[in-house]
This record gives C-alpha cells, sequence and structure tokens, in this order.
C-alpha cells in the first residue's frame, strides 16, 4: 500500500487505476490514468497570494470511491502554514471546488475514510472533521 494515512505527494486511486501527483513543490497537479495510458494537467485554481510567504502544492488524497481526489495548498514559511486552500477535484467532471479558502489554521487532510468527513489537521497539532457537504468544520474532542 502507498497511503495509509496522510496524504503524499502522489497518491494511487482506491481501484489502483489512477494516480494523482504533484509537479514540485508549487506545482500543478496531473491525473494519470493507468490503463488508458493518459494523462492530465490540473492547473491550480487562481489563489491570492500572500506577501512574504512560500507556497506548497501536496497532500493528496483519494476519496473512498474513487471519485474525487483533495489536496492541499498551503502559504507559509519554513513549513509553517499560516493560510490553507483544500481543493476537490472531480475526476467526472473535471471540476474542482474550493472546500477552504484561505483559512488562517494550516489545515492539512490526514485521512479520507467516510465518504462524506475529511480528517484535518491543524498547525497548531488539533484535528478536525470537514464535513464535505455544508464545508463546516468542526473540530476533534482536544
Amino acid at each position: 500500500m502507498l497511503q495509509e494515512k496522510r496524504g503524499t505527494w502522489f497518491a494511487l486511486s482506491p481501484d489502483e487505476t489512477k494516480l494523482a501527483y504533484i509537479h514540485g513543490w508549487d506545482g500543478n497537479v496531473t491525473l494519470l490514468d493507468i490503463e488508458k495510458q493518459t494523462w492530465e494537467a490540473i492547473p491550480l485554481p487562481p489563489i491570492t497570494n500572500v506577501d512574504g510567504a512560500v507556497d506548497t502544492t501536496e497532500h493528496i488524497l483519494w476519496s473512498p470511491d474513487g471519485n474525487s481526489f483533495v489536496y492541499a495548498v498551503l502559504w507559509g514559511d519554513c513549513g509553517w502554514y499560516l493560510f490553507s486552500y483544500i481543493m476537490q477535484f472531480d475526476i467526472n467532471t473535471h471540476t474542482q471546488t474550493v472546500l477552504i479558502n484561505n483559512d488562517e489554521h494550516g489545515y492539512l487532510p490526514l485521512e479520507w475514510n467516510e465518504q462524506e468527513k475529511i480528517l484535518l489537521l491543524d498547525n497548531e497539532n488539533h484535528n478536525w472533521w470537514l464535513d464535505l457537504t455544508t464545508k463546516k468544520i468542526t473540530p476533534i474532542n482536544q
């Protein structure tokens, strides 16, 4: 198994037919269809630059049904993420949705075991649930 918990710079779909990966530190996401031997570049959405901070794209996680994946676009300094975006890409419609927009908690997607809920980690090491239906973020007992 390539991925158990925490997103990485690449992630194999649950059915092992697709691979999503990131080009470099702040690159776009690429979706590789292993069976069809095709690939698709997924450009990053327009995101507001944070003055004096560097950006990174990382932490890809697939949905349990394999129809979408999430990834984080983060702004910060030396590993301390000051602002985060969590994006969801639907592989059937080829659309992206902003799930978390420019949030100061530096959220990272950790685990996606339930279809409508993603486990997040913030920059202070607290865990949260992200409800994909409502986009509401709730703390896990802290």
